[in-house]
């Protein structure tokens, strides 16, 4: 049971970051919803560096002694990845509930070098994913079409490019406005300028 104090946190959230319904008419859909978030949180450039400079001196003074260890570093931290490295390097058989792989056949309906979410099983030999079966074709055909979103939206990553970000909003069958699309692309690409560059 939650305390009333974390409680009342993840409904101030919700009603932060529900979409409210008003958002939801006309063609600019898009472009409102997704800018106010990059805008009103989803992109906190100056508190992630904060954030980041804080632990690195906090890890500094723990290692160099003048500091003690927090308590919460020795909390689990309930992350599964825990699970998964005590299963492989102490042989432990450990059942998780979902874990993405690679699909390699997994689901049979869909391309291979997918990655998916599955049940997996662990040890020492590594990561078994289970396959529950095929999905049905309407869903496998949907999410194919998701799929090749994906894959395209990660050859922006790759390439930097302003163009194939454009085209990944384009065949993304939500999107119903080319306009709202380069709007939100034109907005988002300025606010994440920083981020963005060339990996190969």
């Amino acid at each position: 049971m939650r305390n009333g104090k974390e409680h009342q946190d993840r409904i101030h959230w919700r009603r932060q970051h529900v979409v409210r319904p008003e958002l939801l008419q006309g063609p600019l859909f898009l472009r409102r919803t997704f800018g106010q978030f990059a805008r009103a949180g989803g992109h906190r450039r100056r508190q992630d560096e904060a954030g980041r400079a804080s632990f690195a001196q906090l890890r500094n003074d723990v290692l160099s002694g003048t500091a003690a260890i927090p308590s919460h570093w020795f909390t689990p931290s309930g992350e599964r990845h825990v699970t998964v490295i005590d299963g492989i390097a102490n042989d432990r058989k450990q059942f998780i509930e979902s874990g993405i792989v690679y699909n390699r056949g997994v689901i049979p309906n869909l391309p291979s070098d997918l990655a998916v979410e599955v049940p997996i099983m662990v040890d020492a030999a590594g990561v078994h994913p289970t396959s529950l079966g095929p999905l049905p074709d309407p869903i496998a055909k949907l999410l194919s079409v998701q799929a090749s979103v994906q894959q395209l939206a990660v050859e922006v990553a790759v390439h930097a490019s302003n163009e194939l970000a454009l085209q990944a909003l384009l065949i993304d069958p939500v999107v119903n406005s080319t306009i709202a699309a380069a709007q939100l692309l034109d907005e988002l690409w300025e606010v994440n300028r920083a981020y963005i560059r060339r990996c190969m």
